[in-house]
């Protein structure tokens, strides 16, 4: 979904500003409201800290799993699957087609 304002302050977003979503919960937020990071694994990050808003960063690690396996995220995962599978799809397509098939066909076959 197109995020046009931060999620804690509501600071509208200006064309082409600068926005982040926390890891942990998903949500836009402007930079000063998702300054902070810790680990969350359960939403595929690993244990390496990443970028997270203040809600989640307060809360434990057992209330924001809670809250993930307790909302219908189904939608959201399924978006940014087809996100990364039409992006993918793209730069395969903007390639042009003789330069695949030139880069394929054998020496031999020299024109």
């Amino acid at each position: 979904h197109l995020i046009t304002s931060c999620w804690a302050c509501r600071k509208e977003f200006i064309p082409l500003a600068q926005k982040h979503h926390c890891r942990a919960c998903g949500n836009g937020f402007c930079s000063d409201c998702s300054a902070r990071s810790k680990p969350v694994p359960w939403r595929g990050w690993g244990y390496e800290s990443v970028r997270v808003c203040e809600k989640c960063f307060h809360s434990t690690d057992e209330e924001l799993t809670e809250e993930y396996l307790s909302s219908d995220t189904t939608a959201w995962k399924v978006t940014e699957c087809l996100k990364t599978a039409a992006s993918v799809v793209k730069s395969v397509v903007e390639v042009p087609a003789s330069l695949v098939t030139d880069s394929v066909r054998p020496d031999y076959w020299s024109v």
